[in-house]
């Protein structure tokens, strides 16, 4: 199961007591906070879920207004008025969430060059060459096992 909410959430409490209770993974997404736990996070990573952080920066917003009287006025006249607002929002994507067997991954929307790329690949690469080193040592450690059948 996956779903989108913050460390505060009641709805991912439950998404993931849900999922524990039918045996299923759960991924929660969830934004970037600086906060202290909270009950419902604490019974999020209790109940099993594993919890992506997503951080969103680049969001700008931007705002502005204005208006003024203009021509002559007569005796007993008000002043002709105009006036305008506006506003403009832009959201530049920060990544993609992958979610597979393996578990989920953001890829960056953006790289900025080829270093960028190999830090955000260094985690999944020692992930693989951890897997390798226990696998072999596994096999050595059941190679004397069966060199002692006769």
């Amino acid at each position: 199961m996956v779903t989108y909410g913050s460390s505060s959430s009641n709805h991912c409490r439950i998404v993931s007591n849900l999922a524990a209770g039918r045996g299923l993974p759960c991924h929660i997404i969830g934004p970037e906070e600086a906060s202290e736990p909270t009950f419902n996070s604490l019974m999020m990573e209790l109940f099993g879920a594993e919890i992506t952080v997503v951080p969103v920066s680049r969001v700008s917003f931007g705002f502005v207004a204005g208006g003024g009287e203009y021509g002559e006025r007569g005796v007993g006249e008000n002043y002709p008025f105009a006036g305008g607002a506006g506003a403009g929002v832009t959201l530049q994507p920060v990544g993609f969430l992958v979610c597979g067997e393996g578990g989920v991954r953001m890829l960056p929307a953006q790289a900025k060059n080829s270093v960028d790329r190999v830090i955000d690949l260094l985690p999944g690469l020692m992930e693989e060459v951890k897997a390798l080193l226990s696998s072999a040592r596994q096999e050595k450690q059941a190679a004397p096992a069966e060199e002692d059948q006769p």
